[in-house]
């Protein structure tokens, strides 16, 4: 299982870069990481109205959904 990093004050690409599948939740949250990816992911939430906690609680839960056996 892929270990969590400090995603918080990372640059939204470099965490998608980490991890493409996070790519998924970003779109849901319309959070560009692509011409936008140097905005930390404090700053991203702050601007889109989420809360970075829950949105980080989002990504640990894609991981744990990602290694699940199917």
């Amino acid at each position: 299982m892929k270990v969590m990093k400090d995603y918080k004050l990372m640059a939204v690409g470099q965490i998608v870069a980490d991890c493409f599948d996070y790519a998924k939740v970003f779109n849901k949250y319309g959070i560009d990481f692509c011409c936008n990816g140097d905005v930390s992911l404090a700053d991203a939430c702050g601007k889109m109205g989420i809360d970075a906690d829950c949105l980080l609680e989002e990504l640990k839960l894609s991981l744990i959904h990602i290694s699940e056996p199917t």
